[in-house]
């Protein structure tokens, strides 16, 4: 490794060459596959089924589940970046600016399925002569369901054998990310207190929570989001840097990660109990190994971050999970097309299918973000957090 390498410029380029293949693996987390634990399958593991199966857990259920905690990470590095000394000045302008960045996309994007299904029953009213459909929708929604609680998805019991753990998010799920990001950043004077005076002991404290499932009753609050998010704020506060530490620590991070991944997808990933566990314990370790990764490409080939594929990533977040006219998620629609156009009469075909679905999800995303951006550039920019430039 060189000696005088720049540890906070190759971190700087790490964090941007990160955002969009991160993105991309959430997609995958998103294809939704029906599948069965390794342990409770009563199928030959070396079989097409087994292997169809082991793949489908591992990019569903196991290997997604870095991704969030990582851009967590970033947000809370980033966010306490400067914050040497407490000042609430610059603490004022750090939430001004999530403002626009966070809470203005957070709104939009949240009110996009709306405003589409409000047109799908319109029409529908019109072909049928009748406003009902119309007027049950309004009916049905409230600013709670679309901004606080639409989704309410039961978590398994955790291996303390806890039962009511679950995960909530707004009408467009995937913002729940978002949704902690908001609470993490009002809040993150309490933060900076706790890390200036407990040092790593809070992240210990986060990781147990985390680890160990434990749901808080708040939304907008949970382990996910306290523990990588401190982590961040931790690193800068701290004065340590995410890809120091990390290829510094490769020696045992590389085979925890690898060790903690086979035993998620051994035991069905985060659907189940103990596959949640070691889910859980592979984001740790992979987190930061991500960083490592990144950074050996940088400084070993000189690979840099692609200005339009990082500035789109923010926008494929948004978009990937919206119902179109109540066919269903842009993901799953990209899915079902492969599926018709590649075939399901093999696991092979499935597969195939299967790992192309992230890739024409995000294809889709960029193309609409690329058209808006181009032609309507406002729009564009506010709904990607301002992080829109001219790309022409």
């Amino acid at each position: 490794m060189k000696s005088r390498l720049d540890w906070n410029r190759n971190q700087s380029q790490a964090i941007d060459l990160l955002r969009f293949p991160l993105m991309v693996i959430v997609v995958f987390g998103h294809t939704l596959l029906t599948t069965v634990s390794v342990e409770k399958a009563d199928f030959p593991l070396l079989s097409g089924q087994g292997v169809y199966n082991a793949l489908s857990v591992m990019f569903t259920y196991v290997i997604p589940h870095m991704t969030v905690p990582v851009f967590f990470m970033m947000s809370g590095y980033l966010f306490f970046r400067n914050f040497n000394l407490w000042s609430w000045q610059i603490y004022r302008e750090k939430i001004r600016k999530r403002f626009w960045t966070l809470l203005v996309p957070y709104i939009l994007w949240n009110i996009i399925p709306v405003i589409v299904n409000l047109f799908r029953y319109s029409v529908l009213a019109v072909r049928n002569h009748s406003a009902d459909g119309v007027i049950d929708y309004i009916r049905g929604v409230s600013l709670w369901s679309i901004f606080v609680e639409n989704v309410r998805l039961p978590w398994p019991t955790n291996i303390l054998g806890w039962n009511g753990c679950y995960l909530t998010g707004p009408l467009n799920g995937t913002l729940w990310f978002m949704q902690d990001l908001i609470v993490l950043s009002i809040i993150s004077p309490v933060i900076y207190y706790l890390i200036k005076k407990t040092k790593v002991w809070l992240i210990v404290l986060f990781a147990v929570g985390y680890v160990v499932n434990i749901t808080i009753p708040v939304h907008g609050l949970s382990f996910n989001g306290l523990l990588f998010f401190s982590v961040g704020g931790y690193f800068v506060l701290s004065g340590r840097n995410f890809c120091e530490f990390s290829r510094r620590h490769v020696g045992w991070l590389l085979p925890a990660t690898l060790v903690f991944c086979g035993l998620g997808v051994y035991y069905g990933g985060i659907k189940e109990t103990y596959g949640l566990f070691y889910t859980y314990l592979y984001t740790i370790s992979c987190s930061f190994l991500a960083f490592a990764i990144a950074s050996f490409l940088i400084e070993k080939y000189g690979l840099k971050p692609n200005r339009f594929l990082t500035r789109c990533t923010f926008f494929i977040f948004g978009m990937q999970m919206i119902n179109i006219l109540g066919v269903g998620l842009i993901v799953q629609i990209c899915r079902d097309f492969l599926y018709s156009v590649i075939g399901m009469d093999s696991y092979l075909q499935l597969s195939i299918a299967n790992f192309l679905t992230p890739a024409l999800t995000a294809g889709v995303c960029m193309l609409t973000y690329y058209l808006l951006n181009r032609f309507m550039p406002g729009i564009s920019a506010i709904l990607s957090g301002n992080r829109s430039k001219d790309i022409r």
